[in-house]
C-alpha cells in the first residue's frame, strides 16, 4: 500500500518492482508478476471495492502481456 501516492506514481513503482523481479535469476527459471493499482475513492471507497478494482487491473495487465499461470 502506498499511502498518499498518485496512481501515476504507483504505476511507476509497480513497474520497477515487476522489472526487478523479471531480471532476477531464480533457480526454477524466469519469474514474472502482475501488479494492479487502485486508488481510493476513484476506484472504490471500501477495502473490498479497492481489492476488486486492483484485481481487475492486474488481470488486464496479465492478458496484455500474454502471461499465464496463477
Amino acid at each position: 500500500m502506498l499511502i498518499e501516492t498518485t496512481v501515476a506514481t504507483a504505476l511507476i513503482v509497480a513497474e520497477r518492482i515487476r522489472a526487478r523481479i523479471a531480471a532476477e535469476p531464480f533457480a526454477g527459471g524466469k519469474v514474472t508478476i502482475s501488479i494492479g493499482v487502485a486508488e481510493c475513492p476513484t476506484h472504490g471507497d471500501t477495502p473490498e471495492a479497492l481489492v476488486a478494482a486492483r484485481r481487475r487491473r492486474c488481470y488486464r495487465a496479465r492478458r496484455a502481456r500474454g502471461a499465464t499461470g496463477s
